[in-house]
């Protein structure tokens, strides 16, 4: 064999036919048999390297292409062709730098400026990714791959329109190309055409059946559609486990089940970060005891403030570069003993890692949490009573945790804007607002908007969100309104905004109307931390009550509503009293502030329990039982009748380095609430270690914070004494 001896181009030839046509596993073998026979020609190397991409291989990649590299270091396309492997292994830094230098080299590449843009766009570098696509459009990139990415950003800009009129020529290009249509139907069910979608989503799902992301995104358009029922979705959500099988269980035999130590917690989500996920979990994460370890696997690699926060608490596993089989081997090595998925049939969600079942116990929560995930990996169901409450058991295929308050631990951003005065007052006229997704702003529920509307004459209706950039779905809402009797003068259309803008928008509004049959969540609880009620219409399924256990733990379920009737009483009855509004107003953020549900010391202590209890039924062998609280934070299993004992977290520190090996509560007694102001005090509390009971004779204590606190039991107005009755004198 002459190794000097170049690939004849007739070898070249056959290799890009197969490698052009789509046929990556033959263009693989041309391309082993080249590597064999012209060992150095660069061709052989970059034609294997490139076909061990397309097959999956990026290991194998990295080190033929490296032999490329050898070959011709110069070489823009193999530059480029070895970040695509680095990255693939999860190398970032050394990807960018290829493609950096690659782009150097030859910065007209079409093929070197759409793969920086797609890197860009996996790392969420949303506006590095644009100014890419546009060069490697401009260099004459194929206009599919081009409008496919492009539609995609489109969409996270919120420019609906534009991404719309992407997608239908590409659609035309590609007629049946699942991916295609699937981003058809999420595109037509941002626009509330819940019928369209279903059809895209059905046509992915006959052209490929194993898409489980077509599947998931027809179950989330089910739960905006005001025509799907609970028992439709339900029966949807359990028909998961006909359509995809996994591709094999990870067994635990082996796994240590003793009961009482550290535990391993596993988070999988991409939205770790600014988002709803990142809002309402990452104060619980950082306010659980050191006794459980937790790992974030997410394939979004974040640095915002809330990623920082995460990070601070959790191993960082950034996940983006791993198969689906990947990721369920390293959660199962890192030996995890409780999987949380936080994405459900969200986007970039990793449903076939659940479904291998990498952890012995998996839990649904936040996250696309919208109602029974019906797969059997689940486990577990975290909630509460508000949002589960009796009688809808059935309706899930985990078993229900009810935390006693909320399900979830917001946490105010620190730019909260400042409450101005009630609108209503200088404008004259009521301001009814809604801030929410504005694919749950459905026709029938505009119908009874409207019907509100002509009831407190006068009023305006303040819609704002991404999708009212686009005309098709501004003129929507205005029609379905006008047939109903609403001038569109009453009506302001809105698109979106910074977080902090949007935060100050609801300056603009006195009252928010929540949606149906999907609720608000994160946007209810903005809305009251910003002075402004929310009135609900509860929902039939988990994605439709979750107004109605922020607003009941926030001390206001007189919002909560079960009919269209009520929830137009009470938005009347609010509407007609507008100095009780304005009331409302002064006091709705400090009432937030104090509630459950942004009481993170508090949550901290009831997730750790929970995960605690449902570990020691594992350990006992015993099967998934659904687990409650009491008024007093004791958590029972459905199957038990006496509270289950959790290990005490870890012994309390002293600043001397003192251990206190405290076995069971203190009961200590303040007369005078002098204890109440103890940092200490407050961690023995928070550790469960003391019961504190505080006799206030002036009741000087009963705002503070820590006399409404789990194991304090304050009395204002009373004293020690003797036992007999006695005037008490306070100042």
């Amino acid at each position: 064999m002459n190794q000097s001896q170049h690939v004849p181009a007739t070898l070249q030839k056959r290799f890009m036919d197969l490698y052009r046509q789509g046929d990556y596993q033959h263009a693989r073998k041309e391309a082993e048999s080249l590597a064999q026979r012209f060992p150095l020609d660069a061709f052989s190397w970059k034609a294997l390297g490139n076909s061990q991409l397309q097959t999956g291989d990026a290991a194998g990649a990295l080190s033929s292409l490296e032999q490329a590299k050898t070959l011709t270091p110069t070489d823009p396309l193999v530059l480029t062709a070895l970040a695509k492997a680095y990255f693939k292994q999860g190398q970032k830094e050394r990807a960018f730098d290829l493609q950096t230098r690659s782009l150097e080299i030859d910065g007209d590449s079409a093929q070197a400026h759409f793969n920086m843009a797609n890197m860009c766009y996996e790392i969420g570098a949303y506006p590095r990714a644009e100014k890419h696509l546009a060069q490697a459009e401009k260099a004459g990139h194929p206009e599919a791959e081009i409008l496919a990415m492009r539609s995609i950003l489109f969409s996270l800009h919120f420019e609906f329109q534009k991404g719309l009129d992407a997608l239908e020529r590409l659609h035309t290009l590609k007629p049946e190309d699942p991916s295609v249509l699937n981003t058809l139907g999420n595109y037509h069910k941002d626009m509330t055409d819940f019928a369209a979608a279903e059809r895209y989503y059905a046509q992915a799902l006959r052209l490929s059946p194993q898409y489980y992301t077509a599947y998931s995104n027809g179950l989330l358009n089910d739960h905006y559609n005001p025509a799907a029922t609970v028992e439709s979705i339900l029966l949807k959500s359990k028909a998961w486990r006909d359509h995809f099988t996994p591709s094999r269980l990870l067994a635990h035999d082996a796994k240590d089940r003793t009961p009482d130590r550290p535990l391993k917690i596993g988070l999988l989500s991409s939205n770790l970060r600014v988002h709803p996920v990142g809002w309402m979990v990452s104060s619980a994460l950082e306010n659980l005891a050191s006794d459980i370890e937790i790992y974030a696997y997410t394939d979004n690699d974040a640095h915002d403030p809330i990623a920082e926060k995460v990070k601070r608490r959790c191993h960082w596993v950034p996940t983006y570069h791993l198969s689906h089989q990947q990721l369920a081997d390293r959660i199962f090595a890192d030996d995890i003993d409780i999987l949380i998925d936080l994405a459900g049939h969200g986007a970039q969600s990793r449903l076939p890692v659940v479904d291998m079942k990498p952890a012995p116990l998996i839990i649904k929560w936040v996250g696309m949490q919208i109602s029974s995930m019906g797969m059997e990996a689940f486990d577990y169901f975290l909630s509460d009573p508000y949002e589960t409450p009796p009688g809808v058991d059935h309706l899930y295929t985990e078993k229900l945790i009810r935390l006693p308050n909320d399900y979830i631990c917001y946490t105010p951003p620190a730019y909260t804007p400042a409450i101005t005065p009630l609108p209503a007052i200088s404008n004259g006229y009521v301001t009814f607002g809604c801030f929410n997704n504005p694919a749950k702003v459905n026709d029938v529920m505009l119908g009874e908007w409207a019907k509100l509307m002509h009831q407190v004459p006068g009023s305006r209706l303040f819609l704002k969100g991404g999708q009212y950039t686009s005309p098709d779905v501004c003129q929507r809402i205005l029609s379905t309104l006008e047939h109903h009797g609403i001038d569109s003068g009453r009506v302001l259309l809105e698109g979106p905004s910074d977080h902090a803008a949007l935060l100050k928008s609801y300056n603009r509004v006195d009252i928010a109307l929540d949606t149906w049959p999907y609720s608000g969540g994160l946007t209810t609880c903005e809305a009251l931390l910003m002075g402004v009620p929310v009135v609900t219409h509860v929902g039939p399924t988990f994605a439709g009550r979750h107004s109605a256990t922020h607003l009941s733990n926030a001390g206001m379920s007189e919002l909560v509503t079960d009919s269209w009737e009520a929830f137009r009483e009470r938005v009347i009855e609010l509407a007609s009293d507008l100095p009780s509004l304005a009331v409302i107003r002064a006091a709705l953020r400090t009432y937030l502030e104090h509630s459950p549900i942004c009481d993170a010391p508090k949550f901290g202590r009831h997730l750790r329990k929970a995960l605690r209890a449902v570990w020691q039924r594992y350990c006992e062998n015993a099967a998934p039982a659904a687990l409650s609280f009491d008024g007093h934070g004791r958590a029972y299993f459905e199957d038990g009748d006496e509270p289950v004992e959790i290990p005490r977290p870890p012994t309390l520190d002293t600043d001397e380095g003192f251990g206190w090996p405290i076995e069971e509560s203190i009961i200590a007694i303040d007369n005078g609430g002098q204890l109440l102001n103890d940092s200490k005090v407050e961690q023995l509390l928070t550790d469960e270690r003391l019961e504190l009971i505080v006799f206030d004779p002036s009741g000087d204590a009963a705002h503070h914070p820590m006399s409404r606190a789990e194991r304090v039991h304050y009395y204002a107005g009373h004293g020690l004494g003797t036992g007999s009755p006695a005037t008490l004198f306070t100042p």
